[in-house]
């Protein structure tokens, strides 16, 4: 899923402010927060995950960033409550064919999208799209005042400094095994 605002504030807030302080990280805080884009996958042994990880390489992009919860060497006790998992940040550079599944429900965009070569995207391909604004409106109905008018300088400036750049995101992705998860249900509000 998509971090929420309140998250994204609350790493700017938080760990950002340490980091800034600690190890001289220059402002802007929030072009730290580059992995809006995350998910989680449970296995049940060590060998399922580790071939997952250079499935996830392989099919979806380079690991940009590996954090391995499970090296000996991290105190999970005291950094983690004791969690464990293989944390990665993928860089994702989706394609056309990419595009069309998300929007495999949307016959506009499928005509759209068949005009286009099988190509890495650009962010012209996808910020005029109606269904590009539908997803914007749906996600800024549920956040608080304000966010309307972030669309809308958003898409401004995409469509004015960025039409012809690659579009790339930075997707978080935890790799944990069943008893970490069944562990982190009865420590974090599920």
């Amino acid at each position: 899923g998509v971090k929420n605002s309140n998250r994204m504030r609350n790493k700017l807030y938080g760990d950002f402010r340490l980091a800034m302080q600690q190890e001289g990280v220059e402002p802007p805080l929030s072009s730290l927060n580059v992995d809006i884009n995350r998910c989680a996958c449970t296995f049940d042994s060590q060998e399922h995950l580790a071939g997952a990880f250079d499935d996830l390489q392989h099919s979806v992009g380079e690991a940009i960033r590996v954090k391995n919860t499970f090296a000996p060497e991290y105190d999970a006790r005291t950094k983690s409550f004791g969690y464990r998992c293989v944390l990665m940040n993928i860089l994702f550079e989706p394609t056309v064919q990419h595009l069309a599944d998300v929007f495999s429900d949307a016959p506009a965009v499928q005509q759209y999208l068949s005009t286009k070569p099988q190509r890495k995207l650009v962010w012209g391909d996808v910020i005029d799209l109606p269904a590009t604004k539908a997803r914007w409106e749906k996600w800024y109905s549920t956040q608080e005042t304000g966010t309307e008018e972030l669309y809308v300088a958003a898409t401004s400036y995409i469509r004015e400094k960025l039409r012809d750049v690659p579009l790339k995101f930075v997707c978080e992705v935890q790799l944990c095994l069943r008893p970490y998860l069944d562990m982190r249900k009865k420590s974090h509000f599920w």
